[in-house]
């Protein structure tokens, strides 16, 4: 599905530097758009979600949200960082706060109090004794996650293409001066700005 955007107000975004221009206004104003974005570039392909040191050892839990959609990041005892949906298999809970890290051996629902392995796996389920109950297929839905960089990527979707394919030889060209992998966190400052999330990234 195409863009709600008239194609000919593209065309001079897509011209050679010195003569393209800018994106037309509606880019910015059209809730049309706008719901279009959050569905095929959020939704539909890898966001930045984080530095692979916000997972900092084993145990390490942080839950982040992809417009509508909140995952689960995990760390495990293997040292790697998984990503899951940010529900409880038996009725649906949230595990985690968006925004919320916590260093744990289990994840631990707060609703029926089941409990699953960093990796995902279903380890505790209370008030489920019957003979037919396979906790193996009850563990917590995953979602496709990767890193570049020393940062973490996440596709909700499922459908994209690899990390690698998305990014393209582009990315590693433009950044292989700054030796991202080995940025620290200095500091952090979280303020909502009113704009249109184009805005941000061309500032």
């Amino acid at each position: 599905m195409s863009a709600p955007i008239s194609a000919p107000d593209l065309q001079a975004v897509l011209e050679p530097f010195g003569h393209s221009r800018m994106l037309p206004g509606e880019a910015y104003t059209s809730s049309e758009l706008l719901a279009w974005e959050l569905e095929h570039i959020y939704a539909g392909t890898w966001v930045c979600v984080g530095r692979t040191l916000d997972l900092p050892e084993a145990g390490a839990q942080l839950g982040v949200a992809i417009c509508a959609t909140q995952v689960l990041l995990t760390r495990a005892e293997d040292g790697e960082v998984r990503g899951f949906f940010n529900v409880c298999s038996h009725r649906g809970h949230e595990l985690i706060g968006c925004g919320e890290a916590r260093n744990a051996g289990v994840v631990k629902c707060p609703y029926h109090a089941w409990t699953f392995g960093l990796e995902g796996t279903l380890a505790n389920p209370r008030h489920c004794e019957e003979a037919s109950f396979d906790p193996a297929d009850f563990g917590l839905v995953p979602v496709s996650i990767d890193e570049w960089g020393g940062w973490l990527f996440v596709n909700v979707s499922g459908s994209a293409a690899g990390l690698a394919a998305y990014t393209g030889e582009r990315l590693d060209t433009a950044m292989a001066a700054y030796g991202a992998d080995q940025l620290v966190e200095a500091a952090r400052d979280d303020y909502v700005v009113n704009a249109n999330w184009k805005l941000i990234i061309e500032n």
